[in-house]
């Protein structure tokens, strides 16, 4: 995870850009999960998430999460949801 990731601001982004298909605990049914094996971009590697969602995310709008929008919402993702695959979380 980027030092540069803001986590607040990445949960603040998935409630308004996400929540309503992946879930509040990131649990939405496959293909939406965002736990564990069930998420393919979310097995410790930082630059695949943030690289899907800033060109595809959220599906009703592609390329409106870019830049430090798409970084914080792959570093809440990984830390609040996957944070034993992951590097660089806050303890």
């Amino acid at each position: 995870i980027p030092v540069t990731a803001d986590l607040a601001s990445g949960r603040a982004e998935y409630e308004g850009l996400c929540l309503t298909c992946h879930g509040v605990a990131g649990n939405a049914p496959a293909p939406r999960n965002l736990i564990g094996d069930e998420c393919i971009l979310c097995q410790g590697a930082f630059e695949p998430l943030e690289d899907y969602i800033r060109d595809f995310m959220p599906v009703t709008g592609p390329l409106s999460c870019v830049g430090a929008c798409a970084e914080n919402t792959a570093a809440y993702i990984l830390c609040e949801f996957n944070p034993t695959l992951t590097e660089g979380c806050a303890s």
